[in-house]
């Protein structure tokens, strides 16, 4: 549906737990249409003051707005898209910036273990690792912070609580074949076992 050649802003939501392969499903993409517009973890960085639970907070929405207008082939991806309400009020919002839009959907299957261990995999590519210390260990690795509970995290352990949240409310209509979640060997440090 994204290649089709009608006259329309062609808009493709990629909906998938943290570590599904949203984003190397994107590069993919990326490497057979290369003038796609892509939104990355849409969502991720919201304007402040306004409800993050709502699809317009994001701090892209008025570039995005500009590209539905000009027609362009957009991907937009989103954890937040494995609740059903946001995903409802991301189409209402982008059916209103046109009438002249074809929104279609990827979703990627809903697997807690291979999300987990996605998540673990990446924080240790990117260089995080434990060091022992005199009483114990210390995380050496991205950080975030959790808006919900006010408390900075580490950020794998951040997506590892999204995953289990959000699988709770997370389903794949029965009308759509979900993408099977695939994951790589890798070494994994006895520390991150307990995050499982």
């Amino acid at each position: 549906m994204i290649l089709s050649t009608e006259n329309k802003t062609k808009i493709l939501l990629i909906i998938g737990l943290p570590g599904s392969g949203k984003t190397k499903l994107i590069k993919n993409i990326k490497t057979i249409i290369d003038d796609v517009i892509v939104y990355d973890d849409w969502g991720k960085w919201t304007i402040d003051g306004l409800d993050r639970t709502k699809f317009q907070s994001d701090v892209n929405i008025e570039k995005l707005n500009e590209d539905i207008n000009k027609k362009n082939t957009i991907i937009i991806s989103c954890v937040g898209f494995c609740d059903s309400n946001y995903l409802v009020d991301a189409k209402e919002y982008l059916t209103t910036i046109s009438e002249n839009i074809e929104i279609s959907h990827v979703f990627f299957e809903n697997n807690v273990q291979k999300c987990v261990d996605n998540v673990i995999k990446r924080d240790i590519l990117d260089g995080a690792y434990f060091e022992k210390v005199e009483n114990g260990y210390i995380y050496v690795g991205d950080h975030t912070f959790n808006y919900e509970t006010n408390v900075r995290e580490r950020k794998f352990e951040n997506e590892i609580n999204k995953i289990k949240k959000l699988s709770k409310i997370y389903t794949v209509p029965d009308n759509h074949v979900p993408l099977e979640i695939k994951t790589e060997n890798i070494k994994i440090s006895s520390m991150y076992e307990r995050f499982k």
